[in-house]
Parts: C-alpha cells; structure tokens; sequence
C-alpha cells in the first residue's frame, strides 16, 4: 500500500478536465507547481492559469487534493474564499504527500475534506468558511476530529458505525481508523 497509494492518487481525475501532458505521473508533475501558488497564497499567478484552463478549479492534483484543499490546509483564506466564489468544491478530499518521519501527520495517512484539514491545523476561521459553503461534517471527518457530539448525531440518523469510507477506495478505512488516525 505505501507504493501503490501515491500511484493511485494521481490517477485520479475529474470530468472535463484539459489533460496538456499524456500521462498521469507527467500530469501531475505540471499540476504540482500550480497547486504550490495555492499553499503559497499566490492569487495572481493562480488566476492567469485559471484563466487559460478553468477545470483547475475543480481538477484533483496529487493525492486527490484539490486547489481549495491546498489554500485550507496553509491558512490562505483570501484564496479559499476566492475559489469558493469560482464553484470550488468544499467537499473534495485529498491526502497530503506521504511522510516518512517518525510520526506522520494525520492528512497524509487518510483522505479527507478541505474543512478537516483546516480545522485539524488550527484554522478556525477557513473551517468556518468552509463550512458556510456547504462543507459536510460526515462520520468520517467528525471520527477524525474527535467530535463526539456530531459522531452521536450522525449514528442516531443510521449511518453505520462500520460504514467504508468512499475516499478510500485503495484500501477501505472505516471511521475507527480517522479516530485513531486524528
């Protein structure tokens, strides 16, 4: 799983997209740069390749991370608010490149929503964002963050305390493993 994950997250793709490179490991090297004007908060340089390509909006790069994804997780609210106003999905999840230190942080062991990975490095104020764009609190992200009250609101509607993470169709994860992982 620890070589075939990375490889199966740059598979993935979204509908409609403008492929400039054949194949996927190519792809995702271009994308890589692209994604790190997101973490870097670089609106202008974001905005003239939007401008060319306007499914980067909503294309997945490495590890399923979205565009959005990155601006969450590094604290760029004025990007996350501006690629929310450009029909960014606040649901899309991805997974962090992999780290090989002792301890790994939480999101780049499991998938998981923009919103998760804000809230879980302490930006209150993008999650809050997120959520007011219609960001969903599923089982997965409330085991994650440790949300007792929302885990028991979303148990008493059915939902399966055993149910699979669709993310993570690499290698099926149920809430327990976001608890133990957050």
């Amino acid at each position: 799983m620890k070589a075939l994950g990375p490889l199966a997250r740059k598979m993935v793709n979204t509908d409609g997209e403008v492929r400039n490179r054949p194949d996927g490991c190519s792809n995702a090297t271009f994308l890589r740069r692209i994604w790190t004007l997101a973490a870097k908060g670089d609106r202008n340089g974001l905005a003239e390749w939007i401008e060319g390509e306007p499914t980067l909006v909503s294309r997945r790069g490495d590890g399923g991370r979205t565009l959005l994804w990155e601006a969450a997780k590094h604290g760029r609210r004025e990007i996350v608010q501006w690629l929310l106003d450009l029909g960014a999905d606040p649901n899309a999840p991805g997974v962090a490149k992999p780290s090989y230190g002792k301890t790994s942080p939480p999101e780049t062991l499991l998938s998981m929503t923009p919103h998760c990975a804000a809230t879980l490095k302490k930006k209150r104020d993008i999650a809050d964002d997120l959520l007011a764009a219609g960001a969903v609190v599923d089982i997965y992200t409330a085991a994650m963050l440790g949300d007792v009250d929302a885990l028991e609101a979303i148990l008493e509607d059915g939902v399966s305390v055993n149910a699979q993470d669709p993310a993570e169709d690499l290698s099926p994860c149920t809430p327990l493993y976001h608890a133990v992982c957050g």
